[in-house]
């Protein structure tokens, strides 16, 4: 188990400063032990984790959600800020294929908001606590509104990126004309 930030790495994902940042921030809510950034993919149908913060573990940094399953795959699925105050009791949610999970990192309540670009579901903000009902109606406004920062990081990132793309290939274009 970590108490720092740790970012998944790879060719199409770079750890972004700004949901780092977001995630510190979910983290440092009360009542919370670990925060994360899930991105969706294309489609919207699957989230993972981008970015952990707090006292994230292994199963933490892998997690990967489908709509409408868990706390997340919920907040994927309406779109709408969640909260769960006791795993251990509440039915609400389909936790069945993350309840040794749970039970491993001692997560009893969760709290998420979705980080929407516009009309577009970009990922996740989630919080997670060890202590039932440690989330209150203040946790859950300041939730959404690292969402949406988190969002419009998420939204420069990528305009920046097709920004880039659409250089490289102007630039190649005028290579191609030049010779």
């Amino acid at each position: 188990m970590s108490t720092s930030v740790a970012a998944r790495t790879d060719a199409d994902t770079q750890p972004d400063p700004a949901l780092a940042a977001a995630a510190e921030a979910a983290a440092r809510l009360p009542g919370a032990d670990i925060a994360g950034v899930l991105l969706t993919d294309d489609a919207g149908e699957t989230a993972t984790m981008h970015t952990c913060a707090g006292r994230w573990t292994v199963h933490s940094l892998n997690l990967r959600v489908r709509r409408g399953h868990g706390l997340a795959g919920r907040i994927l699925q309406t779109r709408r800020p969640w909260k769960v105050d006791d795993y251990t009791c509440d039915r609400s949610i389909k936790a069945d294929e993350f309840a040794l999970i749970l039970a491993d990192d001692g997560t009893r309540a969760g709290l998420g908001a979705p980080m929407l670009a516009g009309d577009e579901l970009v990922g996740v903000l989630m919080a997670w606590s060890r202590r039932p009902g440690a989330f209150d109606v203040q946790a859950t406004q300041a939730m959404v509104a690292l969402a949406d920062l988190a969002a419009l990081a998420v939204a420069g990132s990528r305009r920046a990126l097709a920004a880039e793309r659409e250089v490289a290939r102007l630039a190649g274009r005028c290579d191609e004309l030049a010779e």
